[in-house]
């Protein structure tokens, strides 16, 4: 942008690259080693003036506390009652988060094994299983779920403005996707092998049920 002949053009190119950082995950993941919260602090500063700057710079600081944490993002979302629920709600438990939509295949396919996998762990056991849908509308995700019997699972919908942040924290470049977070609220495995492929011993095992 330093080289553009017009300021405004400028100005207008700025705020394209950081809205860019935003939305893009792959984007940023490659930029990050250039770029971090402080530097992108001081762009504010240095480029107070930047009309455009001022409308993207918000959410990149958004989006920037999300990749440098070192916890689990604490996202938000709505279950079947429409009430709302964090993922710090499950904090003392293990949390085994099965990311999905009603339109992935793949997603289906795996869904009896999720359902089986849950079944085999006792409600007295220290974990969790949450179903976290990224549907675009919550009506066509709630009617799939009150069709089905998820027993000892959480249905979980989240709304668009987690989306670009729950992509970001948790990798979500396709679905399905499986994460286990710990008890403290770190991630212990942000690529868990799918439920088809026998992962209770190895959840019990991290539980420390089974040597």
């Amino acid at each position: 942008s330093q080289h553009a002949a017009h300021p405004d053009l400028a100005d207008y190119l700025v705020a394209i690259y950081i809205k860019e950082i935003t939305v893009s995950p792959d984007y940023w993941t490659l930029h990050q080693p250039f770029l971090d919260r402080q530097e992108v602090v001081s762009l504010r500063e240095t480029e107070r003036e930047n009309p455009y700057l001022r409308v993207f710079l918000r959410p990149v600081l958004t989006q920037i506390d999300v990749l440098n944490q070192p916890e689990a993002f604490d996202f938000y979302a709505l279950n079947t009652q429409a009430d709302t629920v964090r993922l710090s709600s499950f904090a003392g438990s293990y949390v085994l988060l099965d990311f999905w939509a009603t339109w992935c295949g793949p997603c289906i396919q795996q869904e009896p094994h999720f359902q089986e996998l849950a079944s085999s762990f006792s409600a007295s056991q220290p974990i969790r299983f949450v179903k976290v849908s990224t549907d675009a509308m919550r009506h066509i995700w709630l009617n799939y779920v009150k069709e089905g019997s998820d027993k000892g699972i959480a249905n979980l919908w989240v709304n668009d403005d987690q989306h670009h942040l729950l992509k970001a924290a948790y990798s979500l470049h396709g679905l399905p996707r499986y994460v286990l977070v710990g008890p403290d609220g770190k991630i212990i495995d942000d690529n868990v092998s799918a439920p088809s492929l026998q992962v209770e011993e190895d959840l019990q095992r991290i539980l420390g049920e089974k040597p």
